[in-house]
């Protein structure tokens, strides 16, 4: 397991000096070429990618979508 700092408003990794960012913890496993990237916080967030970092970036794109989704209906 790794902790990821990520920007929800980037929906990238960064250096954690946005006030929007947060930590989550990532589990990432490798399987047959790939990273496989999930976030056991946020059912439903995972990412994929060639690299350790690819799957990093499409975890942190996949938590930001379903947090910002969230905070949508929220405001409904």
């Amino acid at each position: 397991m790794m902790s990821v700092i990520f920007d929800m408003e980037n929906s990238t990794e960064n250096n954690g000096e946005s006030p929007l960012s947060n930590e989550i913890t990532a589990i990432i496993e490798q399987d047959n070429g790939w990273y496989i990237a999930q976030c056991p916080q946020i059912p439903g967030a995972n990412g994929q990618g060639r690299t350790k970092k690819e799957a990093v970036i499409s975890l942190s794109e996949a938590v930001a979508l379903i947090l910002r989704d969230r905070w949508e209906d929220e405001l409904k």
